[in-house]
């Protein structure tokens, strides 16, 4: 049998360097792309989750002010004051500032 020689290089330096870059960009890619994609869903559950969707207390504090705003109600019945709606309240005062009524 014939004595066969292998002779072993060492890796192609410049090879090596451009396939370790590449790998690198292909990373920082992919780390841009999945961080987009996770703010972007991110935004999408706090619109969905907070901003758009009023919370209950909310939505009854703001049904108890327009009922204020729009209705009449006694403040003090002993000393006669009420409470109007503001439309009618802005009515008078305008009324009254044309009277010249202090």
């Amino acid at each position: 049998m014939a004595t066969e020689t292998r002779q072993h290089t060492d890796p192609n330096a410049q090879v090596t360097i451009v396939i370790a870059v590449i790998g690198a960009i292909a990373v920082m890619l992919a780390v841009i792309v999945l961080q987009g994609v996770y703010y972007r869903s991110l935004e999408r559950e706090n619109q969905k989750k907070v901003i758009a969707e009023a919370p209950e207390k909310l939505t009854r504090l703001r049904a108890d002010q327009n009922a204020k705003l729009e209705g009449y109600d006694w403040v003090d019945s002993k000393k006669e004051i009420a409470r109007i709606p503001i439309d009618r309240a802005m009515e008078i005062v305008v009324r009254d500032m044309k009277e010249k009524k202090p």
